[in-house]
């Protein structure tokens, strides 16, 4: 009986130091890394089908997937985190163009508002859009309105020259664009409540491509150099200043910062392969940690847009 006992008495000890073991590996999983936890995927164009499709894809592109397939082109995608949609523009080989918006499992949404507007940045709470109106071949004015009242659209700029490449603060109070009226491009504010627009940058490169960091804090700028090389700068709304991200032999291009707010996507030619790649930063600095390819080189990759669903939004704001 006693001998019964003891050998019951090992083996639920056994079990429990199992249950330990587990309980004590999966702390540690946890604790070496929380942001690997984090779900952030990319949706990206590639042409590699034959015409340019919607591809998704993880982190490190390990498990890419075609997302659109209609006959035509679409490109432009934008995630829309309050509404869990992806939209994009779509041309079908009748030369029909039309913005278009799709569940992550790829389904249509029918009563998304009916627009054919080529550029076209929404807010991420899903209220507001900017969009550029072309005025003649060499002015184009940037517009705003309501998500689903187009017809309430203010004019923002008034400027001869270009004026574009809208991109929304996260909290939506300001709207940062590109625009050459100086006779250059530089970075200008809107800000929503005051209704007016300010100057950033006064350099003499020529800034394109922007991305905010999901706090609003800093926003992430592309500059060509004197090669005519595009780097990536970030501008510090709060301390008033410029910091080099980047000084590489290649453009980076297209940026987009990650919900996480340590990586930011980009487009970049190397060897003339286009393709998209993932730049790390080390923990609360602007320093670089390390920087990798998604794709696979077989074909033409841009435009890179981050999905970071509920699940992933909950578990970054613990």
């Amino acid at each position: 009986m006693i001998k019964t006992f003891n050998i019951l008495l090992i083996f639920l000890v056994f079990l429990f130091s199992l249950g330990g073991c587990k309980k004590h590996k999966e702390a540690r999983v946890n604790g070496t890394d929380p942001a690997e936890l984090i779900v952030e995927d990319l949706v990206y164009i590639s042409d590699k089908s034959g015409s340019f499709d919607i591809y998704r894809n993880t982190l490190h592109g390990q498990k890419e997937s075609r997302i659109t397939s209609a006959t035509g082109w679409e490109w432009f995608p934008q995630y829309v985190p309050a509404k869990n949609i992806v939209v994009y523009n779509s041309m079908d080989t009748t030369g029909v163009f039309r913005t278009m918006a799709m569940s992550l499992k790829g389904d249509t949404i029918v009563n998304f508002p009916k627009l054919s507007l080529p550029e076209i940045r929404i807010s991420d709470e899903g209220r507001w859009i900017a969009y550029v109106r072309q005025k003649n071949k060499d002015t184009s004015n940037i517009l705003i309105a309501p998500l689903y009242r187009l017809g309430d659209s203010l004019q923002v700029t008034h400027d001869e020259g270009y004026n574009g490449r809208p991109v929304w603060s996260p909290d939506s109070k300001n709207l940062a664009f590109i625009s050459d009226r100086t006779g250059t491009n530089e970075v200008y504010l809107f800000d929503m409540q005051t209704k007016q627009v300010r100057r950033v940058t006064k350099n003499n490169k020529r800034e394109k491509y922007m991305s905010w960091r999901p706090d609003g804090k800093l926003l992430g700028v592309t500059m060509e150099n004197e090669r005519g090389i595009n780097d990536i700068y970030v501008i510090d709304f709060k301390n008033q200043r410029t910091e080099r991200l980047t000084d590489t032999p290649y453009s980076e291009e297209e940026i987009r910062w990650s919900d996480s707010g340590d990586k930011i996507a980009y487009h970049s030619k190397i060897d003339d392969r286009d393709d998209i790649y993932v730049l790390k930063l080390k923990s609360d600095t602007l320093a670089i940690d390390s920087i990798w390819k998604v794709t696979d080189s077989k074909a033409y990759y841009g435009e890179p847009e981050w999905i970071c669903t509920d699940s992933c939004r909950s578990r970054l704001n613990k």
